[in-house]
């Protein structure tokens, strides 16, 4: 239930950074439009990387 947790953790930060970028990106600051990027991705790897490494546990204690 943890992966679920962090999973929509990762969905809220994902989300809520995709309003900045677009308000960073109407102002003209493509800094902050490519740091914000590299962070949702950041995020976003590491969602599933978490959720993935659950699952895989996860069936992995199933078969014993």
């Amino acid at each position: 239930a943890w992966a679920l947790g962090i999973a929509y953790v990762g969905y809220l930060l994902v989300s809520g950074e995709i309003g900045v970028m677009t308000a960073a990106l109407e102002a003209g600051r493509t800094l902050d439009v490519v740091l914000n990027a590299i962070f949702t991705t950041l995020v976003a790897t590491m969602v599933a990387i978490t959720v993935g490494l659950f699952l895989f546990v996860g069936v992995a204690n199933e078969g014993s």
